[in-house]
């Protein structure tokens, strides 16, 4: 497969990620009860970070491999934007949902779960208008 079509559906499908738990987060939230908020928490920090972590990987390679044959201030300025996606992702998204997942499995909604769910959910839109 060539490494430009294997980056662009990377990216594609790390903005669908993304995209899907914030959506479902903010749906379950608003919409449904405490239960669907524990069920949907858990499969962001099971599943979803495993599935998240592995294909930014991907999609951070195949642009790296990309980035070596060109060059240019549009390349650097996407490589900034990335190097904060990336700060983001594993200093604030990935602890964020651990926390969350852990205090929904316990039944733990006070102010620090709303608390850190404002910072994903603000976060978390800003890594989609970053991709976007």
């Amino acid at each position: 497969m060539n490494i430009s079509i294997l980056h662009k559906i990377g990216g594609l499908f790390v903005f669908f990620l993304i995209s899907l738990f914030w959506f479902s987060s903010n749906i379950s939230e608003v919409f449904f009860n405490q239960n669907s908020v524990v069920f949907i928490k858990h499969l962001i920090a099971k599943y979803g970070l495993i599935s998240i972590v592995a294909t930014m990987s991907i999609t951070g390679i195949s642009g790296n491999l990309i980035a070596k044959k060109r060059k240019g201030q549009l390349v650097e300025k996407k490589k900034k934007r990335m190097k904060i996606l990336a700060f983001i992702g594993v200093f604030v998204m990935i602890p964020a949902a651990l926390y969350l997942d852990y205090k929904a499995i316990n039944s733990e909604f006070d102010n620090w779960f709303y608390s850190v769910q404002a910072v994903e959910f603000l976060f978390g839109f800003g890594q989609l208008i970053i991709l976007g």
